[in-house]
């Protein structure tokens, strides 16, 4: 309504305009048209970080994702649930697999209109025997609600081993959000939504063993149809991008 209202106004701006002379006042009227019809092309569609993570078609299974090259190939599968909270939020519960059906790492996270996050569950799986894993939840600051789109906010996550528990790991992820257009896809002018994170991974000892840290650098790419629809891992200058499987 406020499109065909603007429209409307430029309208009625344009039919007086045909009426004035040429001179100071015409010049200001021109000015305001212009003016006017800026506001107009700013009156874009608001675009929700929600709409893109969750997309349009049914997630409610286990979706594959597939690296390939010469010599290897790996899959992951991914389940996402999504929930409509009170407030504009929606959940996300997130389930991500090995190629042999066992859980890597979950999360439980929230989005609201403003495209603000919050992080309310991150847990790894440890590996205990050939089909049993143990779930490690981190321990972070799940009250904190922070804007991530074209800002970069930073989450600390710290998880305590139980196969070793003599290892402490403490996460440090740099995560921002922003909308772009993809060259590399079907529809080039397709919004697509890119969050990009930088972990950095401290590994700390208790026993006599040297400490360690190293870097990482993840980013996922949403459709507003299909939801994820491939992602990238790089880490010591080898990236691995893994693609839905349709």
């Amino acid at each position: 309504m406020k499109a065909i209202r603007n429209w409307l106004l430029v309208l009625f701006y344009a039919i007086i305009l045909r009426f004035l002379t040429f001179g100071p006042m015409k010049t200001i009227m021109i000015i305001l048209i212009c003016a006017l019809l800026a506001g107009c092309t700013q009156q874009r569609e608001q675009l929700h970080i929600y709409d893109f993570i969750k997309g349009e078609t049914n997630t409610d299974y286990y979706r594959k994702y597939i690296y390939t090259n010469d010599s290897i190939e790996t899959i992951v599968y991914l389940l996402q649930q999504s929930t409509a909270l009170k407030g504009s939020w929606w959940e996300f519960s997130t389930m991500w697999l090995n190629g042999d059906s066992l859980p890597i790492n979950s999360g439980v996270e929230r989005y609201d209109e403003q495209n603000n996050v919050q992080i309310i569950r991150q847990s790894y799986y440890e590996q205990i025997g050939p089909e049993s894993v143990l779930e490690i939840k981190g321990s972070f600051d799940s009250t904190a609600i922070r804007p991530i789109l074209n800002k970069t906010q930073t989450f600390i996550f710290n998880f305590k081993s139980i196969v070793d528990s003599t290892i402490t790991l403490k996460i440090k992820a740099d995560v921002s959000a922003k909308f772009i257009n993809e060259i590399n896809v079907a529809d080039a002018s397709e919004k697509l939504l890119e969050i990009m994170s930088y972990e950095s991974t401290y590994i700390d000892f208790s026993d006599t063993r040297r400490d360690t840290t190293f870097a990482t650098s993840t980013r996922k790419v949403f459709s507003k149809v299909k939801g994820l629809i491939y992602f990238e891992v790089k880490s010591n200058n080898e990236t691995l991008t893994y693609k839905l499987v349709e």
